[in-house]
């Protein structure tokens, strides 16, 4: 399964309209490529990467991700 450690717009680029941009033609990239699903993994405590995902793109929650670092 082919992954791409994605970018995130600078914050002045916020509420531009380029994060939609983004992830709208890294979809269609996919389709095009005969993928069928696209899986996200946000910051969880983003206060604007979460709503975003969900709300103008469409993204639903499907698990929970914890990490601890051991060093």
């Amino acid at each position: 399964m082919p992954a791409h450690d994605g970018e995130t717009p600078e914050r002045e680029a916020w509420r531009h309209g380029v994060g939609g941009a983004l992830l709208a033609a890294a979809e269609g990239w996919g389709r095009a490529r005969g993928a069928v699903l696209v899986r996200l993994d946000p910051y969880a405590a983003s206060p604007v990467s979460v709503p975003f995902d969900e709300r103008r793109m469409g993204y639903r929650r499907r698990a929970i991700v914890f990490e601890k670092r051991l060093v």
